[in-house]
């Protein structure tokens, strides 16, 4: 048995050292944050599109004085979506979901089977059934988007980059 191995295409020792150099330059540059931040932008636009809705007159008057008081419910919900990135040494990554405080009203049912329905601390008997949480559903749907979207300003960026030396 022969085995053949082709090194015409392996990088040569100059190539890699530029590779390592580059690292820093890419740090500086923020490439990791700003790819990051561009893919991040279609799931908060869809987030923004699966976010709860209710009118002013619906869920309203059942909440209690002090779960009134506690959050801003004149705001709606889907305007308090937004990005956060985070920038560590080796990476960065985009968070998404709700401001706060101001978004502080999304209710989160993703208990399997349901949850049993509490009012002003008293059982009413019912179970709510689970409902599919609307940001992982956004995160889900927008997945060739993000990558996309990471793709053009990754290749923009690099550019940039190596254009300026």
């Amino acid at each position: 048995m022969k085995l053949e191995i082709d090194t015409s295409k392996l990088p040569s020792d100059a190539q890699l050292r530029a590779m390592f150099d580059a690292v820093p330059i890419l740090e500086r540059h923020q490439v990791a944050d700003k790819t990051v931040r561009a893919g991040a932008k279609p799931v908060v636009t869809r987030a923004r599109q699966l976010s709860p809705r209710s009118s002013k007159t619906g869920s309203a008057k059942k909440r209690s004085k002090a779960q009134q008081a506690s959050a801003d419910w004149n705001t709606p919900l889907y305007k308090t979506i937004k990005q956060v990135v985070r920038k560590y040494s080796a990476n960065a990554f985009a968070v998404v979901g709700p401001k706060w405080p101001e978004g502080n009203k999304a209710y989160f049912n993703t208990s399997p089977g349901g949850r049993k329905q509490v009012l002003w601390g008293k059982p009413t008997g019912k179970t709510i059934a689970a409902i599919r949480n609307w940001i992982v559903q956004a995160f889900d749907e927008t997945k060739p988007q993000q990558l996309s979207a990471m793709k053009t300003k990754l290749k923009a960026l690099m550019d940039e980059v190596w254009s300026r030396g």
